[in-house]
């Protein structure tokens, strides 16, 4: 392979592909995602230490013509820290790629072009799966055990595709892995299952994840509503820091939207924190369902246009967002004010000893990589409302 072939593509990935890159990963991931700030101000070694704010300032108050002013108190401040993920965005392209577009400059540049628009397709889609997720990586559970090729699995089935390596934790200490870095054949997208090309032994709530990703993922909105312990803060102990859930099952039936429910999520926030949500949160059935509750009524939905170019429908001046991702029967209210998305700096390519590409190890092929260094910071968990209980239409 001509060493100038690789040294026109590295180039080309510097000078031409990474910017566009950039802004298609930080404003094409979904409109929350485009509006979070993204800095690197709360970094302190390879961690953030921030903030966590609580209270009201003291300093406010009344007192005669003469009398004392009030005590001066500064708003309350817990130190939060999180230790950076690491995420990363690899492509591979043959020798025989490479010579083939050797000498055809418009056939090499459609490659490459298609190469990187894929990047960024399945990068977006990732971080939007990273935001209202976890960091154990679950994408998913398996529904029921099998010895079996097919696999009925629980939550987002969107989150699957043909070709994908994932793992299996097993239950209860997710410490082991029943199935290792095994790739899908098929899914079946209407019965919410996938197949592998040969039969794997599973118990049911096993965590399904990207292989290699267990536990090493981003901090997502599922942490934020559920985890008990985060950014080294106890709920248990500190109740200043739990974000307010609304549970409207009766009886486990998930209930029809109600927009004086949503209203109060909205209010209750407001009265607690003096700042408003800027945005709500579901999946495609919770919107569908506030549609229909709105048909219903015969009222005329209302939009709004958020960063990133999104047109979203809006309740209260409030837009909702469909994330494919997120949990079932289950609406977020959160204000992206109080979130971070805190990182090294910008997505970079994985430039070892001054090289992009690298020949992968006993093939005749070349690989690259982005990078970035970065974790999901929420300043006041406290300022965010949830209810589940939304039947999905």
């Amino acid at each position: 392979m001509a060493t100038s072939t690789l040294t026109t593509l590295a180039n080309a990935l510097k000078t031409y592909f990474l910017g566009p890159i950039i802004i298609q990963l930080d404003n094409g991931s979904g409109p929350v995602y485009a509006t979070l700030e993204k800095t690197s101000k709360y970094i302190v070694g390879n961690a953030f230490k921030f903030p966590l704010e609580y209270g009201r300032s003291g300093g406010l108050g009344f007192s005669t013509e003469n009398g004392d002013l009030p005590t001066p108190s500064a708003r309350k401040y817990a130190q939060g820290e999180a230790e950076s993920k690491n995420c990363y965005a690899r492509f591979a392209i043959t020798d025989k790629a490479l010579k083939t577009c050797k000498n055809d400059k418009a056939s090499f540049a459609n490659q490459i072009t298609r190469m990187m628009d894929n990047l960024v397709i399945d990068g977006n889609d990732m971080l939007r799966r990273n935001l209202v997720g976890s960091t154990t990586g679950s994408m998913g559970t398996v529904a029921s055990s099998v010895s079996n090729a097919t696999v009925t699995v629980t939550g987002p089935i969107e989150a699957f595709y043909p070709g994908q390596l994932i793992d299996v934790m097993s239950t209860p200490a997710f410490s082991a892995k029943a199935v290792d870095g095994k790739e899908i054949s098929d899914v079946d997208y209407d019965n919410n299952t996938i197949t592998f090309g040969e039969s794997v032994t599973v118990v049911e709530d096993d965590i399904i994840t990207l292989a290699g990703n267990y536990g090493l993922e981003m901090t997502g909105l599922k942490d934020i509503f559920l985890t008990d312990t985060i950014y080294g803060i106890s709920r248990t102990t500190n109740k200043w820091f739990q974000p307010v859930v609304y549970d409207n099952y009766v009886e486990s039936v998930a209930q029809d939207i109600d927009s004086l429910d949503m209203q109060k999520a909205i209010d209750v926030i407001e009265k607690r924190t003096g700042e408003k949500p800027n945005f709500i949160v579901c999946n495609d059935g919770v919107k569908r369902g506030y549609i229909d509750e709105q048909n219903t009524y015969k009222s005329n939905l209302d939009y709004k246009k958020v960063a990133g170019g999104y047109t979203l429908v809006s309740y209260d001046n409030v837009p909702i967002t469909p994330e494919k991702y997120m949990d079932s029967e289950i609406m977020d209210f959160i204000n992206t004010k109080n979130f971070n998305l805190g990182r090294l700096g910008d997505w970079d390519w994985l430039d070892e000893a001054g090289s992009i590409m690298h020949q992968i190890t006993n093939k005749p092929a070349y690989d690259g990589a982005l990078v970035q260094y970065a974790e999901l910071l929420c300043f006041k968990p406290a300022a965010n409302a949830r209810i589940k209980g939304i039947k999905e239409y």
